[in-house]
C-alpha cells in the first residue's frame, strides 16, 4: 500500500526514470476520440490512428460519442489528415438487434473506417457474411492473452488482436515469438484507466444495477468503498458472525492509471502492431497532453534517441487525469504498485507538505516539489491524513515564491501536516490550445499537388492536379472556369501573381509540389475568380482523395443486398417450433466432498473445477472424482479456471490423455481458443463452453459450435432474449447443446489482483471472504490456486420457479453452482433440483406443478446466500444503451 507520503515521492521517482531505448521501428500510436473535439485534439498531437464510438453498440456508452453522420464526417476529417479510423461496435448483441448491426457495419463500410473493433463472435459471423472486405479487430473485451486465442482471431479473419490488459511483457513475447506473417497484429494498452475485472468477463455494474459493461453501460462499481469481511461457515456455506478485516484504503477494487512512458522503448517491437491510449470518457485537453508526450516519445525512440521528457511534460501528464501511475500488469506491477485503494479519483499533481499556517489563512510549504507554476485561477486540493478529508480551492491571485517556501491564501480549516494537490491548471489548457494550434503532420502529409494551368484569351480557364492516391498510385483531377479568360485593358496577368495565389494551399490536405503556368496572350481574370479555382482544384482533389479510401460502390451495394439475403427466414413468423423438454441437471462444484454430494443427489454431469495447479495433485483429484462419479454413471467434466494463462495450459495439455483414460468424459473452458487446442491434443474429450464465452445471439452459438458439445449462455439474457435466441437456433444447420445457470451465486468479477493475500488474509475452503458495500450488501470474495480474486453477487441466483418456461425453451441442460459452498449445499441444492425437474415430468396440473415449485422455492431461500433474485430473466435484460 502507497500512502499519501510516498506518492509524492514516487512524483519524483516518475522524473528520473523516465528515459527511452532506441529502436528504429515504432508500432502505431492509437488515441481515444470520444467526442469531436477529442477527435481534433488527438490528430493535431500527432495520433497515426483514432478509436471511437457510434451512438449504437460501443463499450462507451457514457461518452459523448458520433452521430452516423459525425461518424462519416470524422472519418473524411482524420482520412484527410492521414489518420486511420478504428470504429467500436465492441458490445454484446442480442438477436433482435443482429440486423440493425448489419445496417450499422455496412454503413461504417461505406465510410471507408480503417476497422471495426468486436468482441461478440456473432458479429464477427455476421460481419464475416455481409460484409467481408469490412477489417476487424479483437477488442479486449474478448479477453484473448494466449497464442491460442490469436489463432482463433486469425482464422475468423481477424486482423488484429487487442491483448487483455493482464498479460505481463514476457506472454506478450511469448505471442509474438509464434507469430507468421499470416496471423494477426497485436495491439496493447500503454496508458489510461485499468479495470479491476478481466475486460469482458465483469458482470459487477450488472448484477448490481442492471447496467452491463459488456453492453457499455458500466457503473464502475470497483470504483466505491468496500469492507473486506471474514467469517466462519455454517453447514451451507454462509458467512456466521462476519468480522471486518484490517485492509489499507476503503476502495480495494480501484486501481491506479497505467503509464508505461517511462519504458516505451520495450514494447517496440516487431509484432506489436499498435499502442493503445485508453481515454474515452476523458477530456481534450488529457487526449491533446497524453498523445502529444507519447509522440514525442515514440518518435525519439525512432530515432534511436534516448527519451527523458521534461518536467513540465510529465506534471502535464499527471494533471491531465491519474489516479496514481502505475507500470501495469504488463510491466509486472502487483499490490500497492497497481491498486490505488486509499481513493478511486484523480490526483493531479503533488505540491508539497504544509509546513506552517499563518494567523490570516495564509499556508507555507517549505521546498515544494518541482512541477509546473502555480498561478492564479488554478483548482487545487488540501488533504488531511488525519480526518481523510479534503479542501478545495481555487488560487485567487498568484502565490508567492521566496526562499524555497511557497505561500498563499486558503481556506481557514489549515494544519501543519496536510498534502497540497494541483488539480487544475489554466497552464494545461494553453498547452493543449497549442498543440491544436500547431499540429503534427504525419509523414506524406501534407500530400504535395502537382499543378499546371491553362489560360488562354477566349477560352475556359482549366487547372490539373496530380497527387499519390491512397493506393500509392498518381491521381488526376481536372476543373474549369465558369467564365472564359478576357483580355486585359491594362495591366495583364502575370505568373507572380498566379504563383502567389496558388501556393496558398493552408487548411487543405495538400501543398503546392510543383506550379506549371501556360499563358497566352494579355489576359486578365479577378482575383476572386483564381482563387475560386484554386478552391475548386483543392476541393476535387480531397474529393478523389477520399473516394480511394472507400470501397468501390459496387461492394456497397453487394453489402448492402447481402442484408435481406442472410436474414431471410430468420425474422418473420414461420419459426421451427421449439421442442420442449425436462432439461439434464449439472452441478458446478470445486471439492472432492462436493463431487461424491452432487453424484449421489441425483446430477446427470458434474463440472469439476479442481482445486489444484501441480500435474500430479491434478491427476489424482481427477482420478478420484472419476472412482466416485463412474460407478453412479454420472458424467465428470473438468471444469478449467476462468482464466486460462500459458503456465496452465504447459500443465493441463499433458493430463488430457491421461483424465480421459481414467474416466473424464470432457473438459469445460472460458476462452476463445482453447477448445481447438483441447480437441487437437484429448481427441475423443466433449469440450463445453462456460458462462465467460459470452453467448448472447444464435449467432455466436453457430459461430462457436465446433467444436464445441455443448455452450452455456450468457446470464445478462432476459427471458424474451432466450425466446428469440433457442426459437433462432432452429435455423442454424448444426446446433450444439445449451444450459444456462439456474442457482448459486453468479460469479460477477475475476481479476489478476490477489486481495486477500494483499490484505493479509488466510484463504481456505473452511473460512469466508466478502466485500461489504454501503448498504450492507455481502459480496463472497474467493481466491482460486491461480491466486486470482473472485467476486460473486451478493444474492443468489434461482429460478427453480421459472423452470417450466426453462423446460418450454428446449435447453438440454440447467445448472447449479455450489462452488464455494461446501457438500451440504451440494447435496442439498441437488436434492431439491432434482425434484422439481421430475415434478416437470410427473404433475400434469398446472396449480398442482406451481404450489410444488413454491414450496421448493422457500426451502431454497431458507439454505441461500443474501437472498434470491431471478437476475437478467424477468427483465429486459441488462440495460439497454439508448439506441
Amino acid at each position: 500500500m502507497v500512502d499519501i507520503p510516498q506518492q509524492f515521492y514516487l512524483f519524483g521517482a516518475i522524473l528520473q526514470t523516465m528515459s527511452g531505448e532506441g529502436q528504429v521501428r515504432i508500432p502505431e500510436l492509437l488515441a481515444p476520440a470520444g467526442s469531436p473535439e477529442a477527435l481534433r485534439a488527438a490528430i493535431a498531437a500527432g495520433a497515426d490512428a483514432v478509436y471511437l464510438g457510434g451512438r449504437r453498440y460501443g463499450a462507451r456508452s457514457f461518452a459523448s460519442n458520433f452521430s452516423d453522420e459525425e461518424l462519416a464526417a470524422a472519418v473524411d476529417y482524420a482520412h484527410t489528415r492521414g489518420v486511420k479510423v478504428y470504429v467500436t461496435v465492441n458490445t454484446l448483441l442480442r438477436d433482435r438487434e443482429l440486423e440493425d448491426a448489419a445496417v450499422f457495419l455496412v454503413a461504417l463500410y461505406r465510410m471507408g473506417v480503417d476497422a471495426v473493433l468486436v468482441q461478440d463472435p456473432g458479429l464477427v459471423e455476421l460481419a464475416r457474411n455481409v460484409v467481408p472486405g469490412l477489417e476487424l479487430h479483437a477488442s479486449t473485451q474478448m479477453t484473448i492473452l494466449t497464442r491460442e486465442g490469436v489463432r482463433w482471431a486469425q482464422e475468423r479473419g481477424l486482423s488484429r488482436v487487442v491483448l487483455a490488459r493482464e498479460l505481463g511483457l514476457d506472454g506478450i513475447r511469448e505471442i509474438v515469438q509464434d507469430r507468421t506473417s499470416a496471423m494477426p497484429g497485436l495491439e496493447i494498452f500503454i496508458h489510461g484507466a485499468l479495470c479491476y475485472s478481466y475486460s469482458g468477463q465483469c458482470l459487477l455494474s450488472s448484477v448490481i444495477g442492471g447496467r452491463s459493461g459488456n453492453r457499455g453501460m458500466c457503473a464502475q462499481p470497483c470504483r466505491k468503498p468496500y469492507h473486506l469481511m471474514e467469517a466462519d461457515t455454517d453447514r451451507h456455506g454462509r458467512p456466521v458472525n462476519p468480522q471486518k478485516i484490517p485492509c489499507a484504503g476503503e476502495y480495494p477494487l480501484s486501481t491506479r492509471d497505467l503509464s508505461t512512458i517511462s519504458r516505451l522503448g520495450e514494447l517496440a517491437v516487431p509484432g506489436i502492431e499498435a499502442l493503445k491510449i485508453e481515454g474515452r470518457m476523458r477530456s481534450p485537453e488529457y487526449v491533446a497532453i497524453a498523445v502529444s508526450l507519447y509522440r514525442k516519445a515514440l518518435d525519439s525512440i525512432s530515432r534511436g534517441e534516448p527519451w527523458a521528457p521534461g518536467e513540465e511534460d510529465t506534471a502535464m501528464l499527471m494533471l491531465a487525469f491519474n489516479r496514481g501511475f502505475s507500470c501495469g500488469y504488463i510491466f509486472g506491477c502487483r499490490g500497492e504498485d497497481l491498486m490505488g485503494r486509499e481513493r478511486p479519483d484523480n490526483r493531479g499533481v503533488p505540491v508539497g507538505r504544509v509546513t506552517r499556517c499563518g494567523p490570516h489563512g495564509e499556508i507555507f510549504i517549505k521546498n515544494p516539489l518541482p512541477t509546473i507554476k502555480i498561478r492564479k485561477g488554478d483548482g487545487m486540493v488540501l488533504f488531511d491524513p488525519r480526518t481523510r478529508k479534503e479542501y478545495g480551492l481555487v488560487l485567487k491571485s498568484d502565490p508567492v515564491y521566496a526562499r524555497g517556501e511557497l505561500r498563499f491564501h486558503g481556506p481557514h480549516e489549515c494544519r501543519e501536516g496536510m498534502y497540497l494537490w494541483l488539480t487544475r491548471s489554466n497552464r494545461l489548457r494553453e498547452k493543449a490550445s497549442d498543440i491544436l494550434s500547431n499540429p503534427v503532420h504525419p509523414a506524406g502529409f501534407p500530400i504535395p499537388l502537382e499543378i499546371s494551368l491553362n489560360l488562354q484569351e477566349g477560352r475556359l480557364p482549366l487547372a490539373r492536379g496530380r497527387f499519390p492516391s491512397p493506393s500509392g498510385i498518381q491521381a488526376e483531377v481536372v476543373v474549369e472556369g465558369s467564365f472564359p479568360v478576357a483580355p486585359a485593358e491594362r495591366a495583364p496577368l502575370t505568373k507572380e501573381v498566379i504563383t502567389r495565389q496558388f501556393e496558398k494551399t493552408g487548411g487543405s490536405m495538400f501543398v503546392t509540389a510543383g506550379l506549371s503556368i501556360e499563358l497566352v496572350g494579355h489576359i486578365f481574370l479577378p482575383l476572386a475568380t483564381l482563387n475560386g479555382l484554386r478552391r475548386d482544384l483543392l476541393e476535387k482533389a480531397e474529393q478523389a482523395y477520399l473516394a480511394g479510401t472507400r470501397p468501390d460502390s459496387r461492394m456497397v451495394d453487394e453489402a448492402v443486398g447481402g442484408i435481406p439475403a442472410f436474414f431471410a427466414g430468420k425474422f418473420v413468423p414461420g419459426h421451427p417450433a421449439i421442442t420442449a423438454n425436462v432439461p439434464g441437471l449439472s452441478v458446478y462444484t470445486d471439492d472432492p466432498e462436493g463431487v461424491r454430494a452432487a453424484c449421489s443427489s441425483g446430477a446427470g454431469r458434474i463440472y469439476y473445477e479442481v482445486p489444484a495447479t501441480r500435474a500430479n495433485e491434478l491427476r489424482d483429484l481427477i482420478a478420484g472424482a472419476c472412482r466416485v462419479c463412474g460407478p453412479m454413471g454420472v458424467e465428470l467434466v473438468w471444469k478449467w479456471p476462468r482464466i486460462v494463462d500459458r503456465d496452465f495450459i504447459r500443465v493441463a495439455i499433458p493430463l488430457l490423455t491421461s483424465t480421459r483414460v481414467a474416466g473424464v468424459g470432457g473438459i469445460m473452458v472460458e476462452g476463445l481458443g482453447l477448445a481447438e487446442g483441447i480437441a487437437v491434443h484429448g481427441p475423443g474429450l466433449c469440450i463445453y463452453g462456460g458462462q465467460g464465452m459470452n453467448i448472447t445471439n444464435h449467432l455466436a452459438i453457430d459461430a462457436l459450435s465446433a467444436p464445441f458439445t455443448g455452450l452455456t449462455l450468457s446470464p445478462e439474457l432476459s427471458a424474451d432474449d432466450l425466446s428469440r435466441m433457442l426459437a433462432l437456433t432452429g435455423t442454424l444447420p448444426k446446433r450444439t447443446e445449451l444450459e444456462i445457470m439456474v442457482q448459486g451465486s453468479q460469479e460477477a468479477m475475476v481479476s489478476e489482483d490477489d486481495l486477500l493475500s494483499e490484505c493479509h488474509a488466510n484463504p481456505d475452503h473452511r473460512t469466508f471472504y466478502g466485500l461489504l458495500d454501503e448498504t450492507n450488501r455481502m459480496f463472497p470474495v474467493y481466491r482460486d490456486p491461480q491466486g486470482r480474486t473472485h467476486i460473486s453477487n451478493a444474492v443468489e441466483t434461482c429460478l427453480v420457479d421459472h423452470l417450466p418456461f426453462v423446460a418450454g425453451l428446449g435447453l438440454e441442460w440447467v445448472a447449479i453452482d455450489a462452488r464455494r459452498r461446501g457438500a451440504y449445499y451440494t447435496g442439498d441444492m441437488t436434492l431439491e433440483y432434482r425434484e422439481a425437474l421430475e415434478a416437470l415430468k410427473t404433475v400434469n396440473d398446472h396449480g398442482d406443478l406451481k404450489k410444488g415449485l413454491s414450496r421448493i422455492k422457500e426451502k431454497i431461500k431458507r439454505m441461500s446466500m443474501g437472498g434470491i433474485t431471478t437476475g437478467a430473466l424477468l427483465t429486459r435484460g441488462a440495460e439497454d444503451p439508448e439506441q
